[in-house]
């Protein structure tokens, strides 16, 4: 991430600034999933909490990032601008020595293995070999002739079907070094190395990925057309570049009062919901005149956001558990990032067909209100998934 801002001071063309945001957004993707389970393994009781005054930190940066970086527009220019910014980012380099892996998870994997080992020691029956025969006879790779032992150089497994023809008989080999089974062990691999195997078992954690991609389609978009909107409205260039702050202030707000929202007996589910209600509302508003609405609908939809974002990392933790957690939050970070790449093409369409921001906020409105309807859908998925039966769980 560093290196991309670093970089960005040397670009002559649009390419070249291609290529720096998506080392950016590369750093970023790693930074941010490298730091949820991080905090996930030091924090197993206090969880929420500690999820909460991580993501406060987004909100913090939202309302010290853009009037800092304003100034320094107005002072150095865009080059000088990133050129500081980076010197800014190099800090969390500093951070991130700092961590240090904790040995809970490896404990966790080396008495998992042990205990399946000895599980697959009772269960093997007394009279099989560890060698892997069970009767078939083996072919040797010198001489061709069979026997009961395999050779350890070229040793295949074949089958034998007799036949008869006349009074000759003969033995055609039927070897079942069987390439479409090895095909489906090498997919069934990968599927378990991306994490397929996760969405498969747990329909809440599917539906959760699906919901991500949604919501962040109008996260990235809503302050995007917030600012054109309410210069349309002839709201100064200033007070509207002042609703970013607004937003920054109900993030931080949402990111550290979601622990307390899940604290009064409402299940995350359902916070979520709300949160993604909130959301939509907040779009309705955005579509009246006045800088107050304005105003308003971005403090709301910041303190949606801010703890939609943090309870849906603590929704993850408890739909895949511990043990997956690091890889359910990068599949739940690539859907998110899918969210953000095709949010703004799809609202700059519409605006393109229709030449009004109302247009463009009545469509995240029913972005956020779709979301809402299937996070009530994940209580009742709990009760047909599979379940991927998590090893640790906060108690």
């Amino acid at each position: 991430m560093w290196l991309g801002l670093f970089c960005t001071y040397w670009v002559n063309d649009i390419v070249q600034l291609y290529a720096t945001a998506a080392i950016i957004g590369i750093g970023m993707g790693i930074l941010v999933n490298a730091a949820s389970v991080i905090i996930t393994f030091y924090f197993i009781k206090r969880f929420n909490v500690a999820n909460a005054v991580t993501y406060a930190g987004r909100g913090t940066g939202m309302i010290a990032i853009p009037p800092l970086f304003q100034l320094l527009l107005d002072s150095y220019g865009w080059r000088g601008a990133f050129l500081v910014t980076s010197a800014i980012m190099a800090n969390v380099i500093l951070c991130g020595v700092l961590f240090r892996p904790r040995q809970f998870g490896l404990a966790l994997n080396t008495t998992e293995s042990t205990t399946s080992s000895q599980e697959e020691l009772r269960q093997q029956p007394s009279g099989e070999k560890d060698n892997g025969t069970d009767g078939d006879d083996y072919t040797d790779g010198r001489t061709g002739e069979v026997t009961d032992e395999p050779d350890t150089s070229t040793a295949v497994p074949v089958r034998y079907v007799e036949t008869s023809t006349g009074d000759k008989t003969e033995y055609i080999s039927l070897q079942y070094s069987n390439r479409s089974g090895r095909v489906v062990k090498l997919l069934k691999g990968l599927s378990g190395e991306i994490g397929l195997n996760i969405m498969r078992k747990s329909f809440r954690f599917s539906l959760s990925c699906a919901i991500q991609l949604l919501y962040c389609c109008g996260f990235v978009a809503f302050p995007m057309f917030l600012i054109p909107r309410a210069q349309t409205i002839g709201v100064a260039p200033s007070s509207a570049a002042s609703l970013m702050s607004i937003l920054g202030i109900g993030s931080l707000i949402g990111s550290l009062g979601n622990a307390l929202m899940i604290g009064w007996r409402i299940s995350a589910e359902h916070v979520i919901a709300i949160c993604a209600g909130l959301a939509g509302i907040a779009c309705l508003l955005v579509t009246a005149d006045g800088y107050a609405y304005l105003a308003v609908a971005s403090f709301i939809y910041g303190f949606a956001s801010g703890a939609f974002f943090a309870i849906s990392i603590v929704l993850c933790r408890s739909f895949v558990g511990v043990q997956h957690f690091a890889l359910g939050v990068g599949l739940m970070n690539v859907f998110i990032g899918t969210g953000y790449l095709i949010g703004p093409v799809i609202a700059g369409w519409i605006f393109d067909a229709t030449r009004s921001y109302v247009a463009v906020f009545y469509m995240l409105t029913g972005v956020h209100f779709t979301c809402a309807l299937k996070c009530l859908l994940l209580p009742l998925l709990k009760r047909i998934e599979p379940g991927l039966d998590p090893k640790v769980s906060d108690e």
